[in-house]
């Protein structure tokens, strides 16, 4: 009994075993198959993704360095065209300096032409009467020393 009891036990279970691999695994295993290549493509889209990734940072990177770039380019044209503006300003400060210092020495000069010529002529005229007074006999020492003394302070006055 034992053995047909055995027996009857391994047929059951022979049976039983062929049933669920004619059918129950093979649902089972499309499943598993079907998840593993889910995973398959979550891996590989992953993979991809951090590729993209580090694509993307070195594009960003790589245009962040452009724009450093660009940044130092426009600040040297900046300080170049202020350093040219602040040339220029100083230039036309020195030749407007230049042009006022040249007119103020034409007009000292004129002065001094003038002042000399009113001198002159103030002299001419002192020397003038000086010389009808004593011409006309007019003059004594006394006045002589006084218009010596007219003419000598006018002439510090206008000095």
């Amino acid at each position: 009994m034992l053995n047909a009891t055995l027996f009857g036990q391994m047929i059951t279970f022979s049976v039983f075993v062929w049933v669920t691999y004619r059918y129950v695994m093979p649902p089972i295993q499309k499943a598993l198959q079907a998840r593993e290549v889910k995973i398959s493509e979550g891996l590989q889209a992953a993979q991809a993704g951090q590729a993209a990734l580090a694509q993307a940072e070195k594009e960003v990177e790589a245009l962040i360095e452009e724009a450093h770039q660009k940044i130092k380019e426009q600040l040297n044209a900046a300080d170049a065209k202020v350093s040219k503006m602040m040339e220029q300003a100083r230039a036309e400060g020195n030749d407007l300096k230049q042009q006022l210092v040249e007119s103020a020495s034409i007009e000292i000069e004129q002065h001094q032409r003038q002042a000399q010529q009113a001198l002159q002529t103030h002299l001419a005229q002192h020397v003038s009467q000086a010389l009808e007074r004593i011409l006309s006999g007019q003059i004594t020492p006394e006045m002589h020393k006084h218009l010596l003394s007219q003419l000598t302070n006018t002439s510090e006055d206008h000095s």
